[in-house]
């Protein structure tokens, strides 16, 4: 019978997603930090990591490159999680593709720099990457730390 034939013949695709939240944030371990940025008009919603932050990060890279078949990394555009795959993306030789339809909850779009300005710093993204999902603002939602247009709750979205 022929569709027996093509389920003998046919591969079985297995997707595993190995999920990894960012290293220890700056602004946790020296409080002062954010009080600098916004005496220099700067935002303070994307920390990069601490010291510890990029020692996990490392002990992280070390630990993955024991896995099998990692195709592909992605990772929200916060500098946090860019910094926390980079040292993955260097060991295992593999681009970040910066998607957004995984940053966090009340994410603005917009806000954070550009894939292309992220390159600049971060060779290891891919400025050719499309986000599988594009977060769509709000205007009702506004971000408490960004004072603009967010992303909806999860809830909503059900």
């Amino acid at each position: 019978d022929i569709m027996q034939a093509q389920d003998e013949n046919s591969k079985e695709l297995e997707t595993t997603l190995l999920l990894v939240r960012h290293g220890d944030r700056w602004d946790f371990a020296h409080k002062e930090w954010r009080d600098q940025m916004k005496l220099l008009g700067q935002g303070t919603f994307d920390p990069p990591l601490s010291v510890l932050g990029h020692v996990q990060a490392r002990e992280t890279a070390s630990e993955l490159a024991k896995e099998t078949g990692i195709d592909a990394i992605l990772c929200s555009p916060y500098l946090r999680t860019i910094q926390t795959a980079q040292p993955t993306a260097d060991l295992l030789g593999l681009p970040l593709f910066l998607e957004e339809g995984i940053a966090e909850c009340m994410h603005s779009p917009n806000w954070l720099p550009s894939t292309a300005e992220r390159y600049f710093y971060f060779p290891q993204v891919d400025p050719n990457y499309l986000p599988i999902h594009t977060i769509q603002a709000e205007p009702e939602n506004m971000n408490k730390f960004t004072g603009m247009p967010s992303e909806r709750w999860p809830d909503q979205y059900l």
